[in-house]
């Protein structure tokens, strides 16, 4: 499930330079799409213009990584809204996004891998 990667920029020069990066780095299947899957089994990274398309908003967000352009308020605020815990942006080095989708990954392992809380004796 969190082994598999979706990039899905409006970008596509920069979205196959990221898929290129990824396979380098990390033994995942990571693919391209033209249009973000908001329930995507596994990582999904979108722009904040793909973001803004998903009409029916993110079935995983913990699961989701946004690329965004600096001072983008209005894309970081959906990005905010629809839950995103881990954003980067269109200028930081390759190695910042591998740490944001290796944060994403654990995100969705704490979420779907958290054990039932015990409830001590009282």
């Amino acid at each position: 499930m969190v082994n598999r990667i979706q990039v899905a920029l409006t970008n596509r020069r920069e979205a196959d330079e990221l898929r290129k990066v990824l396979l380098k780095t990390c033994s995942l299947n990571v693919e391209i799409a033209n249009q973000p899957d908001p329930g995507y089994e596994g990582v999904l990274i979108v722009d904040t213009n793909g973001l803004a398309q998903l009409d029916c908003g993110l079935a995983h967000p913990e699961r989701t990584v946004v690329v965004a352009h600096r001072g983008d308020e209005m894309g970081l605020s959906r990005a905010w809204d629809a839950g995103v815990k881990t954003v980067v942006f269109h200028d930081d080095p390759p190695h910042t996004v591998l740490l944001a989708v290796m944060a994403a990954q654990l995100h969705a392992r704490t979420h779907f891998e958290r054990p039932a809380r015990s409830h001590p004796a009282t």
